[in-house]
Formats: structure tokens, sequence, C-alpha cells
């Protein structure tokens, strides 16, 4: 019996290295889809673990992603704004697009990991990008678990 395969976008972060290692132990298969796929081929050396060259800012790489799937973990995040990267483009319109995906491929379960004390009236860009995002991909994704 195939075990279930599992794509964890933000795999090669801090968190994301945890999941992969957990979904690992679990026996399943996982697609950690990163932007730099090739510098992660140090970090995991297993045929259940896929390296997928993906882009959370691009749609037709994130639905790639997901094909296939049975759930989608979203662990991406970006803590200084740089590059054309911002807060907005990451947590709120790339989880959205990472939801709204998962949804249209069928997947049956979506993990979106957020930040602590989330407000879209904070001050702070960060946590006002963190809270939008969230309730961006609750609308896309009914059922979601946000952690």
């Amino acid at each position: 019996m195939c075990a279930e395969l599992v794509t964890v976008f933000g795999g090669t972060g801090f968190l994301g290295q945890q999941i992969v290692k957990r979904l690992f132990a679990g026996g399943h298969r996982i697609r950690v889809a990163s932007r730099h796929a090739e510098r992660a081929r140090f970090q995991f050396g297993s045929d259940r673990i896929e390296l997928f060259n993906g882009d959370i800012h691009d749609p037709e790489s994130v639905e790639a992603a997901v094909a296939e799937a049975s759930a989608v973990v979203n662990a991406v995040s970006l803590y200084v704004e740089g590059g054309g990267v911002t807060f907005r483009s990451l947590h709120v319109d790339g989880a959205q697009r990472v939801a709204r995906s998962a949804a249209e491929a069928g997947v049956r379960a979506l993990l979106h990991v957020s930040g602590i004390g989330v407000d879209t009236e904070s001050s702070s860009t960060f946590i006002r990008a963190r809270a939008l995002g969230e309730q961006m991909v609750t609308a896309a994704f009914p059922g979601v678990v946000v952690l």
C-alpha cells in the first residue's frame, strides 16, 4: 500500500524541517516545495521525500506542488521584507493561493501555520498580514487547521 502524499511549503525552514521529520517518521511520502529545492538536497535523503522547485508567489508552481497530494502544510514565513517580497505577498496572497489551489485540487486536509497574537488592527504590518492571511485561508479552504 502506497503512503499518502503530503506537500509541505516551507519545508526547508526551521519549523518546516521539523514538520517534514515528523511526517517522515509517520510513514508519509512528502513533497517539499521550495524556491531553492537544490539547496535542500543535503537536508533530506530519502525516496519518500521529493524536493520540488516551487514558489508560493507563482500560481502554476503552487498548483503543480499540490497536485495528487492528500494533505498540504503551509509553513512558509517571512520576518523581514526584501527583494520584492512583502508580508502581504507571502502571508496573505501566497497563503490564499496555497489554500485555493489545495481546495481546487481536492486536497483533503490543509494545515496553515500562522503566528502568535495575530490581529487585523495591529500597528505591525507583519501581525496584520498574518491575521488577514488567516482570514483568506479560512475562506478559501473551509476546515483548514490554523496553527
